[in-house]
This record gives structure tokens, sequence and C-alpha cells, in this order.
């Protein structure tokens, strides 16, 4: 998936219902490439694809959190906390767009567990979830 480039964004928004799944906290000397054709070295976004006219073209795609912030603007979707595998967290996720000022929320020990499990697969398997795990996740926000 190419995504360099603004006239691009454009073009996959029209194609594709795109939603963010997951922001991860790149480990030391870890290395993705995003959609952008740049490597990222920080931190990525991974966003699940699906087609508007074909439900079973669907995939996932990474980037860089300018490019995320450019997708999040054009689909109006909600933005995913950062995550990161080496460092421990209070019980909270950061409000959805609808929230006031990003408030954040306390979440369910047993659904901050299943959060972390799905984030720790992202980068155990160095894949994007779509489908069902994307379904997971989103619904646990």
């Amino acid at each position: 998936m190419d995504c360099f480039g603004d006239k691009a964004r454009e073009q996959m928004v029209r194609r594709y219902d795109i939603s963010a799944v997951a922001h991860v906290k790149l480990l030391n000397n870890q290395k993705k490439h995003s959609c952008t054709g740049r490597v990222l070295t920080d931190s990525y976004y991974c966003f699940e694809y699906k087609g508007k006219n074909n439900g079973h073209d669907i995939g996932a795609f990474y980037c860089g959190e300018p490019t995320a912030k450019k997708f999040l603007a054009l689909t109006g979707g909600d933005d995913v906390p950062l995550f990161n595998p080496l460092k421990s967290d209070s019980l909270s996720v950061s409000g959805n767009s609808s929230s006031v000022g990003g408030a954040k929320r306390k979440v369910d020990p047993a659904t901050k567990q299943l959060l972390n499990a799905i984030n720790l697969l992202v980068v155990c398997w160095d894949t994007a979830p779509y489908g069902k795990l994307a379904k997971i996740k989103q619904d646990c926000y």
C-alpha cells in the first residue's frame, strides 16, 4: 500500500474504510517500513483498511505519526494511545474524539490485559492486526 503524499492518502480514503488499530513504540534497533516508503525508527501506527466496494479487500499498513495524523483527520477517526512494550502504565486510556479534552478514563484490568496482549502480538508477530483482532481491540476503547 503506497500512501506517500496527500493525493495518495485521499485516494485511499475514498476507496477504503480506514481505522487506526495500534500505535506502538519500537524497541531499540527495531525498524519498520512505512507505507510512505520511509523507514520508521521511533514508533509506528497500524491501520486497518477495508474496501468500500469489496468487503473482501482487507488488510493493514504501517505509518509514522505525521501520516497517521493526516489519515485520522481525513477519516475523522479516533487516535489510539501509544503502547510501549517495555513500560508499564496505569489502567487508563485516552478518550476518543467525542470526549472532553481527550480525557483519560479508567479501564477494567481484564480489558487492559487484553489490550496489552493484542499490542504484544503486534510487536511479536511483526504484523499489523486487522479483521477480528482489530475489531476486538477497537471495541475495547
